[in-house]
């Protein structure tokens, strides 16, 4: 029980609020009665069906390669040997440009200068998407062709801290400096007639200090998955994605098709928190990459 001295007052408040609400609400059929969650005992119970438990005949498995430097670029790959393993059925690498148009972004104020790389030659953190991709008949066959990519990295400088930074020698270590932030509110305009530097010095009072925030990841529960059907020139897609009303139309975009040709079925997602919004990229490589091996 709280022992904040306003503690009484408050619940209070909030005994009167729930009463006059109950009072006004008793003849409805929904709101102010118990709704059972349909949810619940699916989720509860291990029922409940997300994207990484779809299983088709026949159906084959595709894993990316994943880069182990903070930031580094691929110098040469070479995919003989995993081509070569038993059961492995393609490997895609940033060297197929024609296989994926540009990655657009499904953003009225967003505007792509050149697009996003979908198999990137570049990566931007440590176990970033990056170069390549092995389609095979199992996951762990996957893993062994993963092992057997030959990769010569080249380790790019990169930076922990603001403090690290160098202002005179500063480089784009993010894939959305590739895009143009554009801004369409009627009122909205940049100003660069004030002198910062001057309103410090004619200012009564300065104050100093640092601040720390640590970083908050989007911490979902569930993995990336995709799982894509071609029937003909139809595609179904089984996707984990928190814009089911975007995410269609960007893909069709992407592979040159009609966005009427693209299916989605859209299971339980196991939380996203924004992560699979429509600025990753991650998942739309996942996506993608899936539909084309």
């Amino acid at each position: 029980m709280p022992s904040h001295p306003y503690y009484p007052y408050a619940r209070g408040i909030y005994d009167r609020m729930v009463a006059e609400i109950k009072h006004k609400t008793e003849d409805f059929n929904i709101i102010g009665t118990y709704v059972e969650r349909f949810d619940g005992y699916p989720k509860a119970s291990g029922q409940a069906k997300f994207p990484s438990d779809v299983q088709l005949p026949g159906m084959l498995y595709g894993k990316f390669l994943k880069c182990p430097y903070a930031h580094a670029k691929i110098v040469s790959l070479d995919t003989s040997k995993a081509e070569a393993l038993p059961g492995v059925k393609a490997v895609l690498t940033y060297k197929d440009e024609d296989v994926f148009g540009p990655f657009p972004m499904a953003v009225k104020d967003i505007k792509i200068i050149d697009g996003l790389a979908l198999l990137p030659e570049e990566a931007n953190w440590q176990g970033e998407t990056i170069g390549a991709a092995v389609c095979a008949e199992s996951e762990e066959i996957c893993d062994e062709a993963l092992k057997l990519l030959e990769v010569e990295w080249e380790e790019l400088p990169f930076v922990l801290t603001i403090e690290d930074c160098d202002p005179a020698n500063i480089w784009h270590q993010t894939e959305f400096s590739r895009c143009l932030i554009v801004s369409d509110y009627p009122d909205y305009q940049e100003d660069e007639s004030y002198d910062i530097e001057k309103g410090f010095q004619d200012a009564d009072v300065q104050v100093e200090g640092r601040v720390k925030w640590d970083y908050i990841p989007h911490a979902a529960s569930e993995p990336n998955a995709a799982v894509a059907q071609w029937d003909s020139d139809m595609l179904t897609l089984w996707i984990h994605t928190q814009r089911p009303q975007v995410r269609p139309s960007t893909i069709a975009k992407c592979l040159g098709i009609p966005s009427s040709h693209v299916n989605l079925n859209m299971l339980y997602q196991g939380g996203m928190f924004g992560q699979n919004h429509i600025y990753n990229s991650e998942s739309m490589r996942l996506d993608l990459t899936t539909i084309v091996l």
